[in-house]
C-alpha cells in the first residue's frame, strides 16, 4: 500500500489495478501489463537473473507465547505452535541456515492453522495463535513496538525474491511508469 501510496502521488492520472493471487497468473488472460511475482529461496541458493527485489523472512511470535531464548532454536520451534501455508507441500518441516552449519537446518514444526495469506499470518501471530514465518520488513514495526518477537534470530530463514515480469515486450507509457517506479523509486532495499 505505501508503494502504491507513492506512486499515486506521483502520477495521479494512472488507474491501477491490483490483482493479487497465490498462483502465477497467465498475464495475456489476466490483461495484465505488469506482474511481480514472489519466490522462496534459502538465502545461499543463487538468486534469479531478473530478481529486482531480495526480502529476508523471519519467524515471529507474540510475546505472551511461551518463548525461552536460552534454549536451541529447535527446541523452541518445536515447542511452539506452527502458522503454516496451505501451499506448501509439507508443514512438518521449516528450513533455515545457520552461520556455522554447511547445509540447511531441518526444523520440525506442526502446523495447527494452515493459512494461505502472509498477512493473515502475521495477524494470527499478533493474536497469540503460534509462530509465523514472514517478511520482516513487513512486521518491522511490530518488532520494534514490541508486539512481536523474533522466535530464532540466530537462524536464516531464506528470503523471497521478486521478479518483474511485462506482458508486452514494448509496453504502454502507463506500464512503463509503474515499472520505472518500482525499478528505481521502491522505498526498500534493493540488491
Amino acid at each position: 500500500p505505501g508503494v502504491l501510496r507513492g506512486f499515486r502521488c506521483r502520477h495521479p492520472h494512472i488507474r491501477i489495478k491490483v490483482l493479487a493471487s497465490d498462483k502465477n497468473e497467465n498475464l495475456q488472460k489476466a490483461r495484465c501489463d505488469l506482474a511481480v511475482r514472489a519466490r522462496f529461496q534459502l538465502s545461499r541458493q543463487t538468486p534469479p537473473e531478473n530478481q529486482f527485489l531480495r526480502l529476508p523472512l523471519t519467524l515471529v511470535c507474540a510475546p505472551d507465547l511461551p518463548l525461552d531464548l536460552s534454549m536451541p532454536a529447535e527446541e523452541r520451534i518445536e515447542a511452539l505452535p506452527y502458522l503454516g501455508y496451505t501451499f506448501r507441500v509439507t508443514n512438518r518441516v521449516l528450513l533455515a541456515e545457520s552461520p556455522d552449519a554447511k547445509r540447511p537446518i531441518r526444523l520440525n514444526v506442526n502446523a495447527d492453522v494452515e493459512i494461505n495469506n502472509a498477512s493473515f499470518g502475521s495477524e494470527m501471530a499478533l493474536q497469540g495463535h503460534g509462530m509465523a514465518l514472514v517478511i520482516r520488513q513487513c512486521v518491522e514495526h511490530h518488532i520494534d513496538a514490541g508486539r512481536l518477537v523474533e522466535v530464532a534470530p540466530e537462524l536464516d530463514f531464506g528470503c523471497v525474491h521478486l521478479q518483474l515480469l511485462q506482458r508486452d515486450p514494448y509496453p504502454s507509457d502507463a506500464a512503463a511508469a509503474v515499472k520505472d517506479y518500482l525499478l528505481h523509486a521502491l522505498p526498500l532495499q534493493q540488491t
